[in-house]
């Protein structure tokens, strides 16, 4: 080993150590002098931090949220529940479980249905978090956290204008001067809110404002921590940095109709929706009582209808007679039979046929129809199967190849 690294140092052939430098007097002055300069610079630093301590928390409360865009700043972050009592000290026992729990967040799952509330030239209205799909609250952990759920918006609608309703709770280890909350609307900051120490621990609430031109077809909305803890070298995953958005927190749109004529190429729209994340409800018509064939061909277009919803479900109330108030609904009739409120074209075979309600009713109609119960079968076939070659408004199917049966281990390599 060299003479640098060793650990013992040898003067002379007989192998006398020579003393280290900590075991000499003068090295031993200087380390017990180095110690105290220490202990009385973390004793100062604390004390000048102390007396200091005014000018800092006028910077923690001169941060403010901010809005992007042209939208007005966020609110102000209000206790949830301002009717809360005060927490003790020590927690009260839990009673035993029931075995019946509350009905759970969002048990009312919304439906295509339900428009929410009516305005001039469109609609408004407030999903929460768990209806687009957060099961649970939303948990930010460390320096960066970050979650969000997903949203989309129709093909025949527009976003004009957004707010999100947040409600969420940080930890009281946060830093105030260096510590935020971020809103982000696909990558785009929508709004950045400040955490002061005074609502750190409890629920809050606010009300932010989002510019719709951040909002397309598609998107994300991102809740983001950044968290500190301390000024010097800090734990990026120390448990002391989180912060939780509960999945009742809802977002708020207005939505413009944008117009556009029925033409079956756009099938399945408006009926079904593929960005649309609520459960399909479409409702069924009738003329009378159905037939054995009129349910069959309901069947097959409800079979069709259902494998599109996927996981948002599908539910198809059925009516005779008349058609519902508003909104979407499909129509089967064969022959001359006539439906209150519908006009009937003439059919000279299977036809499927689009039609126009009026302002009021806020939908369409989809016809499907027959001279009799085979034909409204082959049109409801050629509705799941052949709506790729569907134009206009009306369609009269002329020839239709049923599909071959399978047949066992036919399936590709």
């Amino acid at each position: 080993m060299g003479m640098g690294m060793s650990k013992f140092r040898v003067e002379n052939e007989a192998g006398k150590r020579a003393p280290c430098f900590y075991e000499r007097p003068l090295g031993r002055a200087r380390i017990a002098f180095m110690a105290l300069q220490i202990a009385f610079a973390a004793t100062f630093a604390t004390l000048a931090a102390a007396a200091t301590g005014a000018p800092g928390a006028a910077s923690e409360s001169a941060q403010q949220a901010t809005g992007v865009g042209a939208v007005p700043a966020p609110g102000p972050a209000v206790v949830y529940n301002p009717a809360a009592i005060a927490q003790p000290a020590l927690a009260m026992p839990v009673p035993a479980f029931s075995g019946k729990p509350d009905k759970p967040l969002g048990s009312r799952t919304p439906t295509t249905a339900d428009p929410g509330t009516l305005v001039p030239g469109g609609r408004r209205q407030t999903l929460s978090f768990f209806d687009y799909g957060a099961l649970d609250p939303l948990q930010l952990r460390g320096t960066d956290g970050q979650n969000g759920i997903a949203f989309s918006v129709r093909g025949d609608e527009v976003v004009t204008a957004a707010i999100l309703h947040l409600i969420y709770s940080y930890s009281p280890s946060l830093l105030p001067s260096t510590s935020q909350l971020k809103l982000l609307i696909n990558g785009e900051v929508a709004a950045t809110l400040p955490v002061p120490r005074e609502q750190a621990g409890m629920l809050v609430a606010r009300d932010v404002a989002i510019d719709p031109r951040f909002i397309t077809e598609f998107n994300h909305l991102n809740v983001q921590l950044i968290g500190h803890y301390t000024q010097q070298c800090e734990d990026p995953s120390n448990s002391a940095l989180w912060a939780t958005v509960s999945n009742a927190s809802s977002l708020d749109l207005t939505y413009a109709s944008i117009a556009s004529k029925p033409d079956l190429a756009a099938l399945p729209q408006p009926f079904f929706d593929r960005r649309d994340v609520r459960r399909l409800q479409l409702p069924f018509v009738f003329a009378g009582k159905p037939s054995l064939g009129e349910l069959e061909a309901a069947g097959m277009v409800a079979s069709y209808f259902g494998s599109l919803a996927g996981y948002r479900g599908a539910i198809f109330p059925a009516q005779t007679d008349n058609v519902p108030l508003s909104g979407n609904a499909v129509v089967f009739a064969v022959g001359d039979a006539k439906v209150a409120g519908v006009d009937i074209p003439p059919v000279s075979g299977p036809t499927i046929a689009l039609v126009e309600r009026d302002a009021n009713a806020r939908g369409r109609l989809l016809l499907v129809l027959g001279r009799d119960d085979n034909e409204l079968k082959i049109a409801a076939k050629a509705l799941g199967v052949g709506q790729n070659t569907l134009s206009g408004t009306s369609a009269t199917i002329t020839q239709f190849n049923d599909l071959q049966p399978r047949r066992p281990y036919d399936a590709p390599n």
